[in-house]
C-alpha cells in the first residue's frame, strides 16, 4: 500500500467518525461533512490504487524489456545505447546537470553490457558452428562424401570467423 492509499484510508476513517458523531449529537452539518470527507477519501483511494497499478505495469514492462535485451542482445543496439549514454553523460557534466549525467552513465553501462553480451553470444554460436563443421568434415572424410566434407569445412571456417570477429 502506497502513501496516498494510507492517507486516504485515514481520511475515510476520519470522515466516518465525523459522520457518526454528527449523527449521534444530531449535528446534520457534521454528518454531511463526514459523508463528503468519506466520498472524497474513497475517490482519492481509487486514484492512488490506479496510480499504483499504472506504476506496476510500467515496471513490469521495463522488466520484460530488460529480460528481452538479455535474451536477445544486439551489438548494434548496444553500441547505439552506449554512445547515446556517453553523449548524455558528457552534456550533463558540461551543463552541471547531475541527473542527466547519471542517466547517461547508466545508459552507457547498459549499452556496453548489451554489446558484450551480444559478442559473447556470437562467440558461442561460432563455437557451435565450428564444432558442427568439424564433425561434418570428419564424417565426410571418413565416408568419402566430398560434399559433406566441403559443407563441414565451410561451417568450420564460418564458426572460426565468428569467433575471431567477436573475441
Amino acid at each position: 500500500m502506497n502513501y496516498e492509499s494510507v492517507a486516504s484510508t485515514v481520511k475515510s476513517a476520519a470522515g466516518t467518525v465525523m459522520e457518526q458523531v454528527g449523527s449521534l449529537v444530531g449535528n446534520e452539518s457534521l454528518t454531511t461533512q463526514g459523508i463528503e470527507t468519506k466520498t472524497q477519501a474513497n475517490a482519492e483511494y481509487e486514484a492512488a490504487q490506479a496510480k499504483a497499478r499504472s506504476q506496476t505495469a510500467e515496471l513490469e514492462t521495463e522488466a520484460k524489456r530488460t529480460a528481452d535485451k538479455l535474451q536477445n542482445p544486439s551489438q548494434f543496439n548496444g553500441n547505439l545505447q552506449a554512445t547515446t549514454g556517453a553523449v548524455k553523460e558528457t552534456i550533463g557534466h558540461a551543463v552541471g546537470n547531475a541527473n542527466l549525467a547519471q542517466a547517461g552513465s547508466q545508459q552507457r553501462a547498459e549499452g556496453n553490457a548489451e554489446y558484450q553480451a551480444a559478442r559473447a553470444q556470437a562467440v558461442a554460436e561460432g563455437v557451435v558452428e565450428k564444432t558442427s563443421g568439424v564433425v561434418r568434415e570428419t564424417a565426410g572424410k571418413l565416408t568419402g562424401n566430398e560434399v559433406r566434407e566441403a559443407v563441414g569445412k565451410a561451417d568450420r571456417t564460418e564458426g572460426d570467423a565468428k569467433i575471431q570477429l567477436n573475441k
